[in-house]
């Protein structure tokens, strides 16, 4: 891709000069201090200064006046990313990509430099170890296995530290918790708003915002909010259109105003009670395939599919023993029939919910459907 661009550059700067035509080409020459150049191709004429213009003798490329080239450039800004044993990828390797196509200076950094497993097994090694990485404008502070990473004297020192020196630092995912004990406005990881809340009494714990701007602390929450919590810091140095521009080299639709935020989708209840993946196991064995999980921030309903010699009223009764197992929320007495049932719970955000679950033989001979809806109070 550098390649690329240096050709399209090379081209660009020659096309220009060319279109003068040749008259104004020698007028042009007289007013031009430091000769010409190569633009810088990779041809063994790279850094050469020739007296007057004319061709590149080694690409062939018209010559370019050093004058060009010579415009004071703007400081790189660096971006220090705390790695550690059990890292999630996405977290530092999409604000990784995002800063390096910004055009920034990107290093990992780790408590030593010794190779380390990300959480899924990917090894890596750190740029920098602790004590010899270099000053950064930002810190960028992952989530994934934070459990040693937030104890360590260490690493909590060296983010103390860099946090003071440096412009921003940004957290992704639940490496919000490493961020906690500063009192800031946080979101993280959808399935970590709770711990979040009842671990930092004194953070205020956003759940509807896929990140958080503090000022100098940004909070993004998990997986691929980090890119957009990049892309935001991004748009805060260098400006809304250089972003966009950014977004667009890296083909991705950027919408700093997105309403996204997965913690705030009404399938809180169900994803709590079957988890992320909605998986459906009965006592029997069987498992149910989901068919369709839809809805919005105020209602979601999840439909499944399963063959079972369980009746409705037998799948319901073993489901909801495990929804009042697992929902161990403020809960009102169970109602409705055999086949279906209601609950009313108040979470631990305080938020009312209805949540009813039904089962329904299909027109297969045993093959039943199962729903789940959960309804959110105004």
């Amino acid at each position: 891709m550098n390649e690329i661009f240096r050709t399209h550059r090379r081209s660009f700067l020659a096309g220009s000069l060319l279109a003068l035509g040749g008259g104004a080409r020698t007028a042009f020459a007289q007013d031009v201090q430091g000769g010409y150049i190569c633009a810088d191709c990779g041809c063994a004429s790279d850094g050469k200064h020739f007296a007057a213009p004319g061709s590149c003798p080694s690409c062939g490329m018209p010559l370019i006046p050093a004058q060009v080239l010579q415009a004071p450039a703007k400081p790189q800004l660096k971006v220090a990313i705390l790695v550690f044993e059990g890292v999630q990828i996405i977290d530092f390797c999409g604000p990784y990509e995002v800063f390096g196509q910004a055009g920034y200076e990107v290093f990992t950094v780790g408590a030593t430099a010794a190779r380390l497993l990300t959480a899924m097994k990917l090894q890596i090694t750190p740029t920098y170890a602790f004590g010899r990485s270099p000053a950064a404008d930002i810190l960028l502070i992952p989530g994934g296995n934070t459990n040693d990473a937030r104890h360590d004297a260490a690493t909590l020192d060296w983010i103390r530290n860099r946090h003071a020196q440096n412009r921003m630092t940004m957290s992704v995912c639940n490496g919000a918790v490493i961020l906690a004990q500063t009192g800031l406005t946080a979101t993280t990881f959808h399935n970590a708003i709770d711990g979040l809340a009842t671990e930092f009494r004194n953070v205020k714990v956003i759940n509807d915002k896929r990140f958080v701007d503090n000022g100098k602390i940004i909070t993004t929450a998990g997986l691929s909010s980090g890119i957009d919590g990049a892309m935001h810091v991004v748009s805060r140095m260098e400006g809304k259109m250089d972003a966009t521009l950014v977004a667009r080299n890296l083909e991705y639709d950027w919408n700093e105003e997105t309403k996204f935020a997965r913690a705030a989708l009404a399938d809180y209840p169900i994803c709590k009670a079957f988890g992320d993946r909605l998986r459906l196991y009965l006592p029997d064995g069987s498992a149910g395939i989901v068919e369709s999980s839809t809805g919005d921030r105020s209602s979601w309903k999840a439909v499944w599919r399963l063959e079972s010699k369980f009746t409705g009223s037998e799948i319901v009764q073993a489901l909801s023993a495990r929804i009042t197992d697992v929902l161990k929320w403020q809960t009102e007495p169970a109602s409705g029939s055999a086949s279906q049932q209601t609950w009313r719970f108040t979470d631990p955000r305080n938020r009312k919910w209805t949540v009813r679950l039904s089962s329904a033989q299909t027109s297969q001979s045993g093959v039943k459907q199962v729903m789940m809806t959960a309804i959110l109070a105004a």
